[in-house]
């Protein structure tokens, strides 16, 4: 599945420019009869692609709760969080918005599964000390997005 989300993930993120490019460039056209129809189809494709990347974040929070179960645990981390509500939280996709506010001083979270260990990364939000920002380093679209913001305590 790795392969197939960063896949993905760099495919909508190459899509997204060359559809624009497409748009501005049809533009130029003002005597062809179908600009309008081939303008509105590249944005529509742009548009959808967009969202695919919202389905994509909803794709890699299931994967993970299904990986974790009750007798999952955390090793290794220097955090003082309350470990039965994070991965509680992670299991059932309990996330919560914030707006306004960033992550700060990432660390890697290490929780033991059935199956061996997820890393995850973690980070703390700058505005609520409670709530943590969570990423999975093994795909990159969340390497660099967040799966979701938890609220711990």
């Amino acid at each position: 599945m790795s392969k197939l989300y960063d896949t993905w993930h760099v495919a909508v993120h190459t899509l997204i420019p060359v559809c624009v490019f497409i748009i501005f460039f049809t533009a130029l056209f003002k005597k062809w009869k179908r600009r309008k129809q081939v303008m509105i189809l590249f944005f529509c494709v742009m548009l959808i692609s967009f969202f695919s990347l919202l389905f994509l974040k909803r794709m890699i929070r299931n994967e993970l709760s299904e990986q974790l179960s009750e007798y999952s645990f955390i090793v290794g981390s220097t955090l003082e969080v309350d470990e039965k509500r994070l991965i509680s939280a992670l299991k059932n996709q309990i996330y919560i918005s914030t707006n306004k506010t960033r992550p700060v001083d990432r660390t890697t979270l290490r929780i033991v599964i059935h199956s061996g260990e997820v890393e995850l990364w973690i980070s703390r939000d700058s505005d609520n000390p409670n709530i943590y920002w969570i990423y999975h380093p093994k795909y990159s679209y969340s390497r660099s997005n967040e799966i979701g913001k938890i609220q711990v305590r």
